[in-house]
C-alpha cells in the first residue's frame, strides 16, 4: 500500500501535491461523492483527513442524506 494513504472511519484518502498551485490536497477515495481537501502542512494531512469526514458525515445529517460509504474498506481501523 501506499504511504500516501490515509485511513480513518472505513474511509481512504489519497494525498497529492499540485504543481500548478503548489498546494497539497487530499482526495476520499472509494465513494461515489467528491471529497477533496487542501492541506497547508503536510504533517497536518491526518488531521485535516479526519475534520472532512467528520464534516461530511455532519453534513449528509443535517441534510438528511445517508453518507456514502467506501465501495471496498482495506482497514476499517478508526484513529
Amino acid at each position: 500500500m501506499k504511504n500516501n494513504i490515509l485511513k480513518y472511519k472505513g474511509y481512504r484518502a489519497e494525498i497529492n501535491f499540485s504543481a500548478d498551485d503548489m498546494t497539497l490536497y487530499g482526495k476520499v477515495l472509494d465513494v461515489s461523492d467528491s471529497i477533496i481537501f487542501e492541506i497547508e502542512r503536510a504533517g497536518e494531512a491526518q488531521i485535516e483527513f479526519v475534520d472532512t469526514i467528520e464534516d461530511y458525515i455532519c453534513m449528509c445529517a443535517e441534510n438528511g442524506k445517508q453518507p456514502c460509504t467506501p465501495d471496498r474498506v482495506d482497514d476499517k481501523a478508526s484513529v
